[in-house]
């Protein structure tokens, strides 16, 4: 069976090359400081990782003092997190469209746009309601994406970059409804060729998701500081309760 591409893609090396340097442990350490700071929550509660990659958000929600449960659907990124985390943290393989656990988390969080890759947007309803069913009452759902407003301004680029001997084309486009990056690697004699698609999910059709999954309460910011959303931010930050 053919695999999709988000599994084909996240668990090869070069993946973690071209990526490796733009996502840090520090801009975790930010965001998940400014969450805790405003939502004012103690340490010790469960918060479940669901697309963990390497761990970062992981490890910083352990550094303050959380029960830190980390899943994702990459092998190889979960054997680097295991080695690059403490063991206290417990990560493991899981398809985060697939049930997980019921009525167990504090908090769940879904960051990075670990979200909109799938072939059928079902699957994205799936994802929101098992972080639904995974937490308990008045339990927060935090959901981390791109801006699908800003992101459908970008004009279409070609980037070329050589990391470690290793050559990429990295061609980044917009359609109507999702951004999608063509990726061309080499290394030596052997060419590759890798694809990125997710659906540009506008703020408003984010919230309906989270309403139709059951969640009450929504507050939207647009980047890793929890300032206000705006057209322009970075991102789309939602946090939803049970």
């Amino acid at each position: 069976m053919k695999k999709t591409w988000f599994a084909d893609w996240f668990d090869t090396k070069y993946y973690h090359i071209l990526y490796g340097n733009k996502r840090s442990d520090e801009e975790a350490r930010v965001f998940i400081q400014s969450l805790v700071n405003y939502l004012q929550v103690e340490p010790g509660l469960n918060f479940w990782d669901m697309s963990c990659g390497m761990g970062r958000h992981a490890r910083a929600l352990h550094d303050l003092g959380f029960h830190v449960i980390a899943t994702d659907l990459s092998k190889h990124s979960i054997n680097k997190a295991k080695q690059l985390s403490n063991p206290e943290i417990e990560f493991s393989i899981q398809d985060m469209r697939y049930f997980f656990r019921s009525n167990y988390f504090d908090l769940v969080g879904n960051f990075f746009t670990s979200f909109g890759y799938f072939k059928y947007k079902h699957d994205d309803q799936r994802i929101i309601k098992n972080a639904y069913t995974a937490l308990k009452p008045n339990g927060i759902f935090v959901l981390d994406f791109l801006n699908a407003t800003k992101v459908r301004k970008i004009e279409s680029s070609t980037e070329t970059k050589t990391i470690d001997g290793i050559h990429f084309v990295i061609r980044k486009y917009s359609s109507k409804h999702a951004v999608h990056k063509e990726i061309v690697v080499t290394e030596n004699e052997m060419e590759l060729h890798h694809e990125e698609k997710v659906f540009l999910y506008s703020i408003d059709e984010l919230k309906q998701l989270l309403k139709c999954a059951g969640f009450r309460q929504i507050e939207c910011f647009g980047n890793y500081k929890l300032d206000a959303y705006t057209e322009e931010s970075d991102r789309s930050i939602l946090l939803a309760i049970k």
